[in-house]
């Protein structure tokens, strides 16, 4: 991806192709959106619509209600699309602070503490927006869309609040805090498989609908716990985490 931006005498483009990405998922939403009524349920009856949901929900499908069998057709493709152009503006996003020196650390605190405020105080309301839509609401189907617009676009200016807050914990704090932190990012790639494979035997083994929201977040803490005390052990007795190590392998096959 950095060679993609190899100059960061234009970070302008690099904002326009982020400002690209972001617009064309709102596009995409809405149009996705206007497929479905109010319940979650499709109401298009053009041949393209007809022909992509056979064999599938005729509704959200289980991206929504819990209970049914299986997720609807076209909102597995919006999910997908969405999900696609939310990395990849996370990916640009990165190359842009890291061309221009800011993940590294390499600013002065006052410089952290602004993109901090102004990353929070955008993001923030956008984010608590969405969450207010869905809790209000009842979870509505008739949010599903709104809602996730929010959410996506808070998205950005969390990065910067979280930027710049981590990078001036990680100069203000104590090497005992700070290194277990460091070594859960280390360990990225095995934590979160590891969180997968965590949901998918414990909360699969009982079903999804057996846990309130409160017991999913509660979990959620657990598993992040269990991560954090974990990495430092690993990481000094081996210089990679398992999966790390894995990849590592794995690349120098193809190199």
């Amino acid at each position: 991806m950095l060679i993609i931006f190899p100059d960061v005498k234009k970070p302008i483009l690099i904002f326009l192709a982020i400002v690209f990405l972001l617009v064309s998922f709102i596009v995409i939403t809405n149009f996705f959106s206007s497929l479905y009524d109010a319940n979650g349920n499709l109401i298009s009856q053009e041949e393209w619509v007809l022909l992509a949901s056979e064999g599938g929900e005729l509704s959200y499908g289980k991206y929504w209600f819990p209970n049914s069998e299986s997720w609807g057709n076209l909102i597995s493709i919006w999910w997908y699309i969405s999900a696609f152009l939310r990395a990849l503006t996370l990916m640009i996003f990165g190359i842009l602070l890291y061309k221009l020196d800011i993940i590294q650390g390499k600013k002065d605190i006052a410089f952290y503490k602004k993109i901090s405020i102004y990353g929070f105080s955008i993001g923030l309301p956008l984010s608590i927006s969405s969450i207010y839509l869905l809790i209000s609401s009842g979870f509505d189907p008739s949010v599903v869309f709104i809602s996730n617009i929010f959410n996506t676009l808070s998205v950005i200016p969390m990065v910067l609040g979280y930027t710049g807050l981590l990078t001036i914990l990680n100069l203000k704090l104590r090497d005992s805090i700070t290194t277990k932190l460091q070594a859960c990012g280390k360990m990225a790639f095995t934590n979160y498989i590891t969180q997968t494979i965590f949901g998918m035997f414990i909360i699969g083994a009982f079903g999804l609908d057996t846990f309130s929201r409160s017991e999913l977040i509660l979990f959620v803490f657990i598993i992040w716990t269990i991560q954090i005390t974990w990495s430092k052990p690993i990481l000094e007795r081996f210089n990679y985490g398992p999966l790390e190590w894995f990849w590592r392998k794995l690349t120098y096959l193809f190199v």
